[in-house]
């Protein structure tokens, strides 16, 4: 609209009504959405490739395209939706103009000098370029609104990708249940004492856990509870903490939220259960982090549900090795053993796929929308020095110098990026804390201490710097543009 002020004055005066010029200017963005739109659904599918083998293969499945058609109609739907709401607006007040004003005048209005933002800001203790430009950010306020919203979306999107990364760290990494260096299933007829015989006699073997399921009726859960008993030292495998303490016998037990709710207890409650068809009773001593069944779940000793099962034996075995072991070769020497009836595995091939794949894909988010930002503040920041080409000039011609106009392009685009980081730092720790809540109670479980503070001030110093970064990094071309204005020619137009 702005680059066609005067056009759609003459559009108008030769009998173009309102609605035809609305029409032609929506029609103008939709021919490069629907370019963008269908350059872009093939990027995406064929990007996504690399992603999609890598945990196909982790997880030892079969590869496909990851091409769905409902999903790129929507894609394609919903772009050009976007494309022609955002576009609305503006056709619409271009519909409006009286073509003898926009004719004579040739382009549009400078934006007002006095109210807003402008004023205050170009009174901070600034050199007069800087002072200039900070005055200019927001001397379209709506404007400079939505390229704030853009920077803010951005560092709220890179905000929450490192602190989800960080959640998962604390939840999985730092003692998690998946901790370990190959894991052992044997087949039911295959003899546990055959297994502990094959993995003792490898010399790289440290630690052996063995891991026995089984099911557990508790008083005020409706079905069944599945329940994992640990034999050997389990405390290198434990899940994090949330109160308690890890159980050290038998009759004791470790509970996640979800189960201590169903059943009404808390930690330091005794219970009657039934154990595998035998009445036991059982003590929780702890509560901890298991989202297995969403939160409905039991662990205890090995030694407990011996005691009503006499023949109880684990169906899998966690192997901790020695120092400097390679697991991928005690893999293959262990699986040689017996190959029809063990199934051997190294922990954290596929283990860790889902969470790699999620925070690649909020990296990836976050980086499409730096992306956007970046062309919202350079489009904001163009638009701005086309409406003030003559007020440039004027000052060009008082004495400024390139590099000074540049500058004050620059002031620009950093106000617009401190105010968008400023608003998306606290924002991002705000829908990770509650999002990463949310999830925790989805999966039946209080979060472990450290979940939500994954944040240091450093750290979110440095992403709100990245805001400011990108508002910077979008302003080079229409500074430089600004800087190689040519006063006469544009004083004469005027």
């Amino acid at each position: 609209m702005i680059a066609g002020y005067r056009e759609i004055g003459i559009m108008k005066a030769i009998g173009y009504t309102p609605f035809q010029v609305v029409a032609a200017l929506v029609g103008l963005m939709l021919i490069p959405a629907l370019a963008g739109v269908m350059v872009g659904i093939p990027a995406g599918i064929l990007l996504s490739v690399p992603l999609v083998e890598r945990e196909a293969h982790a997880l030892g499945l079969t590869t496909q395209l990851p091409f769905v058609p409902v999903v790129a109609l929507l894609s394609l739907t919903g772009v050009l939706g976007v494309v022609i709401a955002a576009a609305a607006l503006p056709a619409l007040r271009a519909g409006r103009l009286r073509p003898v004003r926009a004719i004579s005048l040739g382009t549009v209005p400078a934006a007002p000098a006095r109210g807003g933002l402008g004023p205050w800001l170009r009174r901070l203790p600034l050199p007069g370029s800087l002072a200039l430009g900070a005055g200019d950010a927001f001397a379209r306020p709506f404007r400079g609104s939505l390229s704030t919203l853009a920077v803010l979306a951005s560092v709220v999107a890179l905000v929450f990708a490192f602190g989800l990364r960080g959640s998962l760290d604390s939840v999985l990494g730092g003692g998690g249940a998946l901790q370990g260096d190959v894991a052992v299933w044997r087949e039911g007829v295959y003899p546990d004492s055959k297994v502990m015989a094959a993995l003792e006699s490898q010399p790289d073997t440290a630690t052996v856990i063995g891991e026995a399921g089984g099911t557990v009726l508790i008083p005020g859960v409706t079905d069944p509870v599945y329940l994992t008993a640990y034999r050997g030292d389990s405390t290198r495998l434990r899940a994090p903490m949330i109160s308690g303490r890890w159980f050290r016998g038998p009759g004791e037990v470790v509970l996640p939220r979800a189960t201590l709710d169903a059943a009404h207890l808390q930690v330091g409650d005794s219970f009657d259960a039934v154990l595998e068809g035998h009445p036991v009773r059982l003590r929780v001593v702890g509560e901890d982090f298991n989202f297995n069944s969403l939160g409905v779940w039991v662990e205890m000793d090995f030694s407990t549900l011996a005691q009503v099962k006499p023949d109880a034996a684990p169906q899998r075995y966690v192997v901790f090795l020695t120092p400097g072991s390679d697991p991928g070769a005690y893999t293959q020497r262990v699986q040689a053993t017996e190959p029809d009836f063990l199934v051997v595995s190294v922990i954290g091939a596929g283990s860790l796929s889902g969470i790699n794949l999620l925070d690649t894909v909020m990296l990836i988010l976050a980086g499409v929308l730096s992306l956007i930002a970046i062309a919202g503040v350079f489009g904001a920041l163009l638009l701005s020095i086309r409406e003030r080409a003559r007020d440039i000039a004027v000052l060009k011609a008082l004495g400024m110098r390139p590099s000074d106009v540049m500058l004050m392009v620059a002031a620009a685009a950093a106000v617009l990026g401190v105010a968008g980081s400023a608003l998306g730092v606290p924002a991002g720790v705000a829908a990770h804390r509650v999002l990463i809540t949310i999830v925790g109670a989805y999966i039946g479980n209080d979060l472990p201490p450290g979940t939500l503070e994954v944040f240091s001030a450093p750290g979110l110093a440095l992403l709100g710097l990245a805001g400011v970064a990108i508002a910077l990094l979008a302003s080079l071309l229409p500074a430089r543009w600004a800087a190689r204005t040519r006063v006469a020619e544009v004083l004469h137009t005027e």
